[in-house]
């Protein structure tokens, strides 16, 4: 349910709380039974919140909208289930087990299920407002108080694998289905975006977004692994929307990620560039530009291996190498793999062009680890650094050289 797939109903709130004024007449809707009326519980300011009972009374009549895993369709009820297997699971409840389990080890000290008491901090909208709405069963779709402080140290967390193990962090925060944009994508909770053209060298961008909305409120967090980056957004009065907050992201996005993407070529290059030598007859030489780290010069044994690995591949231009990190890791030594291009720039554009799918020529997921000597793949790199992330040597794996930085 949290991936949208189940096929079920978006709400009962929104069906069982009195219809919009003048929405039968507008649109020729008939009379409602009385068995159709109002249940006279939605949450909404100044009602009182449906219970699990009125829930499990009523849900049944609506029917789904498709059959499981055909198409995302956002649900709020699968958030509000989750809120109660918790409970039954745990034998919390629901606001306990986030303390718990969210609040306290994140140090959000500043959220709460359900309004807090003290109001001072509050920003709370003129006239009718949500804020101290009693949402009922759905208090775990969207009854969470908190401060951009508070959400960014709770995303923080996330990308720390503070919450959960790095495994299950990675498996989290993996696209589950699509939508009919091909710029988003739906995971377990997430709303996944991918944005291109946000940096010099345009590739693409995968950000990781959860957007709340009741009525005058709404946020959105905002987590972009590829730099380790974390946004808060909250806003709240009557031209608060989720379109708003989207508009809002945009424009910020495409300020910040930029000068994050060239702060980022500014430490890699001081941390990893330079030449690095095995003997008289080996040395491998590292640089920065706008597409990555890139190899300049790679001598293994007093061969070129970028013009012996074009020779073997028959192409006419100089091989490529460029090296991109892994999540591997041990203390200070730390994996990479390179991809070797032996295709110019221009026969990639024309390759790509005689496919119906977007950037066609990019495969490289597919020949990862490929190929291998003695069992050890020619595009393995282990990076060895010191105390201060300064690159001090690099090992080839397939060639059992260590290469140390030239002093």
């Amino acid at each position: 349910m949290l991936s949208h797939l189940s096929g079920i109903a978006s709400d009962m709130t929104l069906s069982i709380v009195e219809p919009a004024p003048g929405l039968k007449e507008e649109t020729g809707l008939p009379q409602l039974a009385n068995a159709q009326q109002s249940l006279n519980c939605s949450g909404v300011p100044y009602t009182s919140g449906c219970s699990w009972d009125e829930f499990f009374q009523n849900f049944g009549k609506r029917p789904p909208i498709f059959g499981a895993f055909t198409s995302p369709a956002y649900s709020n009820i699968g958030y509000a289930l989750l809120g109660k297997v918790i409970e039954n699971v745990t034998g919390k409840p629901y606001a306990q087990y986030l303390q718990d389990a969210i609040f306290k080890p994140t140090n959000m000290s500043r959220s709460s299920v359900g309004a807090p008491s003290n109001t001072s901090a509050a920003f709370i909208p003129a006239g009718t407002s949500w804020y101290g709405a009693n949402l009922g069963y759905e208090r775990s779709t969207g009854g969470v108080y908190s401060t951009n402080n508070d959400l960014l140290r709770f995303g923080k967390a996330i990308l720390s694998s503070h919450l959960l193990s790095p495994a299950k962090t990675r498996a989290w925060m993996k696209p589950r289905s699509f939508t009919s944009s091909t710029g988003v994508f739906v995971g377990e909770a997430w709303e996944i975006v991918r944005g291109k053209n946000l940096t010099s060298d345009g590739h693409v961008i995968d950000i990781y977004t959860k957007t709340g909305n009741l009525y005058d409120y709404t946020n959105i967090l905002v987590l972009i692994p590829d730099y380790d980056l974390v946004l808060a957004m909250n806003l709240a009065g009557a031209q608060s929307s989720i379109s708003e907050i989207q508009v809002l992201l945009s424009a910020l996005i495409t300020q910040v990620l930029p000068v994050v993407d060239e702060i980022g070529k500014t430490t890699a290059a001081k941390k990893y560039t330079g030449t690095f030598t095995s003997g008289n007859d080996s040395s491998i030489t590292l640089s920065v530009d706008d597409y990555g780290l890139l190899v300049t010069n790679f001598i293994a044994n007093g061969v070129n291996v970028s013009s012996g690995y074009s020779a073997l591949q028959g192409a006419d231009v100089n091989t490529t190498i460029r090296l991109y990190p892994t999540d591997l890791s041990s203390g200070n030594r730390t994996s990479w793999r390179a991809i070797y291009q032996t295709s110019s720039a221009e026969e990639l554009a024309s390759f790509s062009s005689e496919l119906f799918f977007p950037d066609g020529s990019c495969q490289s997921w597919a020949t990862i680890s490929l190929p291998t000597y003695g069992m050890q793949s020619l595009d393995h790199f282990i990076f060895e650094q010191d105390k201060s992330g300064d690159l001090q040597s690099v090992e080839a794996k397939a060639w059992e050289i260590v290469y140390r930085r030239k002093k």
